[in-house]
């Protein structure tokens, strides 16, 4: 993930400075580790650090001075990125918490989507299943401490999708002019067949 991509280029990015020199091939491999993480640019945070290492490396003369730019930067964004490594555990863990007992009760409603909505990005990610929450909790009178039996059970299906990641599958998303990387060994086909069905 992209704080374990920040720890190792920092690694990286000391490692060659530790000698005061920076050389040609060290240079390389700072590229080659940019190629390698380009297919991962849309991901939170990526697409700030793979330009900040491209325009260290494109200056005249890498040096331990250069260095110091995008190490800086990894740094500044390691604590955050941690941070919000962390909320996604303790947001999975309060929809498990949540769906254990098979009821959804009123507080439990109010204060996922409060919570959600104290972290924007969560509720940004998981829309379907903020609205839906939102969605319910609007038609709750005052008398209910519960959902109803199909209310709950819709919401519960819901949860157990997002667990399992199920939600962000058949997504409408505008894949033109991505770029794709294909690493590991595949359940059926091979590259190109995979390679074929993206494209079509």
């Amino acid at each position: 993930d992209f704080y374990h991509a920040l720890k190792e280029v920092q690694g990286i990015l000391k490692g060659i400075s530790s000698d005061g020199m920076v050389q040609e091939q060290e240079v390389q491999d700072i590229q080659k580790w940019i190629e390698e993480h380009e297919c991962e640019r849309s991901r939170l945070g990526m697409g700030s650090l793979l330009e900040m290492l491209k325009k260290s490396v494109s200056q005249s003369r890498l040096d331990t001075e250069t260095c110091q730019e995008p190490l800086e930067w990894c740094i500044q964004n390691e604590e955050i990125c941690h941070e919000n490594t962390y909320t996604l555990d303790e947001y999975h863990g309060i929809l498990r918490g949540i769906a254990s007992d098979g009821i959804i009760m009123r507080s439990e409603l109010e204060f996922l989507v409060e919570w959600m909505e104290n972290h924007d990005w969560i509720s940004s990610s998981s829309d379907k299943l903020y609205d839906l929450c939102t969605e319910c909790w609007l038609k709750l009178s005052e008398e209910d401490n519960a959902l109803d039996r199909c209310s709950s059970q819709k919401l519960l299906d819901l949860i157990h999708k997002e667990l399992k990641g199920d939600n962000y599958k058949n997504m409408d998303i505008d894949l033109r002019g991505a770029v794709f990387c294909l690493t590991g060994g595949f359940k059926s086909g091979c590259r190109t067949d995979i390679k074929n069905r993206i494209i079509n």
